[in-house]
């Protein structure tokens, strides 16, 4: 940490996604989202902001799906991230990745990823893992990431 003008210790940025590990802050953070990059589905956020979101989230989930199917669909209103060329998570119907609905990322050490733009619809019936798989350095007991905290919600 560096110091400022009057020789006390600078402070250090108070981050929506605090992540520490530059490969984790293109995973873990929200980079890739154009517009509203404070957070996202898959940023690391302080538990308090990822519950609200994650409540918030659920209850949506809750209004828009039928209680007696076993499918829940959640429709995220930001881009999302995923690593490799081809990981468009909007097909056409011949199951091929559709161009107009994704574009490329590049990460810091240059690995491709895309972005699949919104709409995009999400399971909200299965817990996501998103923090674990993808090596975001966070502490579980302070930060999480929305994605993981929705399901929470669904019991």
């Amino acid at each position: 940490m560096g110091s400022s003008a009057s020789g006390a210790p600078a402070k250090t940025a108070q981050l929506a996604d605090p992540t520490t590990a530059e490969a984790a802050l293109a995973a873990c953070g929200c980079s890739h989202v154009e517009l509203g990059a404070f957070h996202c589905l898959q940023s690391i956020e302080r538990i308090s902001r990822a519950d609200s979101e994650g409540f918030a989230q659920f209850f949506a989930s809750l209004v828009w799906n039928d209680p007696s199917s076993t499918e829940c669909v959640f429709n995220y209103y930001k881009e999302f991230l995923d690593e490799g060329p081809s990981s468009c998570r909007v097909v056409d119907a011949q199951g091929n990745p559709d161009p107009l609905a994704c574009r490329p990322f590049a990460f810091p050490d240059q690995t491709a990823g895309t972005v699949t733009l919104p709409p995009m619809s999400v399971d909200c019936g299965s817990a996501a893992k998103w923090r674990n798989q993808n090596r975001c350095a966070v502490d579980d007991r302070v930060e999480l990431v929305q994605k993981q905290w929705a399901p929470k919600w669904t019991g």
